[in-house]
């Protein structure tokens, strides 16, 4: 089941954040870069819901968060708002999981376009939001630490986003 998270979902969501991402990111990042501390994400996501963005996750029939994203207000990307932080756990991969909260964000998400952030050298990733209509947005690039591992902007257009909440 969907639904919006609650402030006290964040450690949850955070535990889910970094057990996917250190599946996810295993090949990219090196060896020797730190992952992110349960503690730092947690905060995050406190912030992310202070600061008015929307949090969504899947709550499994045992009441286990199994996935989580997020739609946040950016003035920095072309759309002004953009997917974030969209995760499911591994072990609950295959499901329809990730798509049937991705299709909830669209549905809430405002005016005719949207925007987000993907890790450059994660194909896999980008080859789904390729085929779900994404397009890459040439030259814009965010560097992450270390620098050299970079973040490439995609777009999904007008037209794409539903209009009946």
């Amino acid at each position: 089941m969907i639904r919006e998270a609650a402030a006290g979902d964040t450690a949850s969501v955070a535990a889910l954040h970094l057990a996917t991402a250190l599946v996810a990111y295993a090949d990219i990042f090196p060896k020797d870069v730190a992952p992110p501390g349960i503690d730092d994400l947690t905060a995050e996501y406190d912030e992310l819901i202070d600061r008015g963005g929307r949090l969504w996750v899947w709550e499994d029939d045992d009441g286990e968060i199994a996935g989580s994203i997020t739609l946040v207000d950016d003035p920095s990307v072309p759309a002004g708002q953009r997917l974030d932080r969209f995760y499911v756990y591994p072990h609950h991969q295959g499901r329809g999981i990730g798509r049937r909260l991705y299709e909830h964000l669209l549905v809430q998400a405002r005016g005719p376009a949207l925007n987000l952030w993907v890790l450059e050298a994660n194909a896999a990733t980008r080859a789904i939001y390729e085929a779900w209509g994404w397009e890459l947005v040439p030259g814009r690039t965010l560097p992450n630490d270390p620098p050299h591992i970079l973040d490439v902007l995609y777009e999904l257009g007008p037209g794409s986003l539903a209009t009946d909440p």
